[in-house]
């Protein structure tokens, strides 16, 4: 985590790791014809705290409005209603701070069923 002064400063992005997963059923979903499957995507590193600016991720187009962030700080779990880009970078920012992009970019190809939605 960041030296800054309370300890706050951008997360460290070490990886990612992605699925496939059951959406939680809601109106919406059982209006939609056949499987509705939500991609969750894990981010590994350190840093991750719930702050009164909250934590912004983008996995290259696509915004990543719902998120858990585990107790331990070490990794947040990203529901995406959309799957990704191959290629795109994964970023994550507490707002006007310096965003910190993970080296490694977005692969479809790491999702069980080669990211098939």
């Amino acid at each position: 985590m960041s030296d800054k002064l309370g300890g706050y400063g951008p997360p460290r992005l070490d990886g990612y790791s992605v699925e496939h997963a059951p959406r939680a059923e809601t109106a919406a979903a059982r209006a939609t014809a056949g499987t509705v499957r939500e991609i969750r995507v894990t981010l590994h590193g350190d840093g991750f705290v719930a702050r009164a600016m909250p934590l912004v991720i983008t996995i290259g187009g696509v915004w990543v409005r719902r998120y858990k962030i585990a107790p331990d700080r070490r990794s947040v779990i990203c529901f995406l209603d959309e799957m990704p880009e191959d290629g795109a970078v994964i970023s994550v920012g507490y707002g006007g701070e310096e965003r910190v992009e993970l080296p490694e970019r977005f692969s479809r190809s790491r999702v069980p069923g080669g990211g098939v939605e």
